[in-house]
C-alpha cells in the first residue's frame, strides 16, 4: 500500500470533518460558517445538504432546529420495515374542522438511505442490458457495467407547529423517505402521502393513520403533482426573456389541476401552510425554538420503524450488501433468459 503524503492526510481529515456536519456522527453545534446561499435552477431553489428550508425560503443550518443531528447515509439501516398498499381509490380521509392542513412539497433531496424499493421491471431491464453487453464485450465487461438502484432519498420534516392538530400532507416527485421530527406538544392527527414514485415514512408514531397515493395509483387518479411556477425559477425567467410563455402557461395549468385535486381532498390550497422547494434535505413546518435548548432531538433512520408503499422488492441493508444482492439478482435472471448457460453468450474470439 502506498504511503499517503502529509498533504493527503490533512485533506482526508478536513473532508471527514466537513462531512461530519452533514452525514457523519451526531452533531448538535451549529456550523461556524455562513449558510450556503440557495441555488436557483429550472424549477426553483436548491438547498445544500445540511440546510433547513422553511415556507419563507430563509435557509438556516438544520442544527438551528434540531439537536444531535445525524444525516442520512446509505449505511443507516432501520430496525423494521412495514409494507402497506396504496389507496385503491383516489379519496383520502378528509381533515376534520379542527385540523390544520400543512403541506411539504419537495422535489428532490441530497440525503440517501439504506432502504431500497424497486420493481421487477428494473431487474428485467438490467438483465437484458447485461446480456447485450455480454454478447458484445464478454462477461467481465458486462459485469463492470452493472449498476444497482440508489437508496431512497431522505427528507427530514421538522415539525414545531403546536397551534392545532395537524393533517400532514407530504408530496414528492421522486421516491422519498420522509423522516419525521416532532417537537414536544405537536399533535399529528393524520398523514397523507403523494408521490410519482414509491414513498415511505420513518419515525412516525405507530398510532397515527397514514394513507399513501403513489406511483401507478396516483397516475390512475389523473394526478400529477406540480408546484406553481415562480418568478425566480430559471425556466420562467428564460421563457419570459424569450417572449415564449407557452411552457409557463402549460405548467400553470398543470398546477391548477393539481390544486383542484388537493382542495377537493383536503379542503385547502396546496400553497397554504406549505413549504415548497425544488431540492432540500430538511424542511421546517412551524418556527424554530427561541433558544437552542428548545430544539427538536433528531431521530435518525438507523434503528427506526419505516412504513413503505408496496413494491416487488423492498429491502434495507448497507449499500455494499445490497449491491452484491442486486447484481446477483440481475445475473441470475440473465442466466434464465439465456437458457441457463451464460457462456453461450461469449463473443467469438
Amino acid at each position: 500500500m502506498k504511503q499517503l503524503t502529509g498533504l493527503a492526510v490533512m485533506l482526508i481529515a478536513a473532508l471527514a470533518l466537513f462531512a461530519g456536519d452533514f452525514v457523519g456522527s451526531s452533531q448538535s453545534s451549529i456550523p461556524d460558517r455562513d449558510v450556503p446561499r440557495l441555488v436557483t435552477k429550472l424549477r426553483g431553489y436548491i438547498a445544500n445538504d445540511g440546510v433547513l428550508m422553511s415556507s419563507k425560503y430563509v435557509p438556516m443550518w438544520v442544527q438551528r432546529a434540531v439537536s444531535d443531528f445525524s444525516g442520512g447515509r446509505e449505511t443507516h439501516v432501520p430496525a423494521t420495515l412495514e409494507v402497506r398498499n396504496p389507496l385503491s381509490h383516489c379519496l383520502f380521509v378528509r381533515p376534520s374542522p379542527d385540523h390544520k392542513v400543512v403541506h411539504a412539497f419537495v422535489g428532490g433531496s441530497w440525503q440517501k438511505s439504506a432502504v431500497y424499493v424497486y420493481d421487477d421491471d428494473i431487474v428485467r431491464e438490467k438483465a437484458a442490458r447485461f446480456i447485450e453487453k455480454y454478447k458484445n464485450k464478454g462477461r467481465k465487461l458486462a459485469e463492470a457495467y452493472l449498476s444497482s438502484p440508489e437508496g431512497m432519498s431522505v427528507t427530514d420534516v421538522v415539525i414545531t407547529d403546536t397551534s392545532q392538530p395537524l393533517y400532514l400532507v407530504l408530496t414528492s416527485q421522486s421516491a422519498r423517505l420522509w423522516n419525521i421530527q416532532v417537537a414536544r406538544g405537536v399533535k399529528i392527527a393524520h398523514v397523507a402521502v403523494m408521490s410519482n414514485r414509491h414513498a415511505g415514512i420513518a419515525n412516525l408514531a405507530k398510532d397515527i393513520p397514514i394513507e399513501f397515493l403513489t406511483y401507478k395509483k396516483l397516475k390512475a387518479c389523473g394526478v400529477f403533482p406540480l408546484r406553481r411556477p415562480k418568478d425566480h425559477w430559471s425556466f420562467v425567467r428564460n421563457a419570459k426573456a424569450s417572449g415564449d410563455t407557452k411552457l409557463i402557461n402549460k405548467n400553470i395549468q398543470g398546477h391548477l389541476k393539481f390544486a383542484k385535486f388537493f382542495r377537493s381532498r383536503f379542503g385547502a390550497s396546496p400553497e397554504a401552510n406549505a413549504v415548497e422547494v425544488n431540492v432540500a434535505s430538511h424542511v421546517l413546518i412551524g418556527d424554530v425554538a427561541p433558544t437552542l435548548e428548545g430544539r427538536v432531538p433528531h431521530k435518525p433512520i438507523t434503528g427506526s420503524h419505516v412504513v413503505l408503499t408496496a413494491a416487488d422488492n423492498v429491502t434495507a441493508s448497507k449499500q455494499s450488501v445490497f449491491t452484491a444482492k442486486f447484481e446477483k439478482q440481475v445475473i441470475d435472471l440473465a442466466s434464465q433468459m439465456a437458457g441457463g448457460d451464460l457462456s453461450v453468450l461469449e463473443p467469438a474470439s
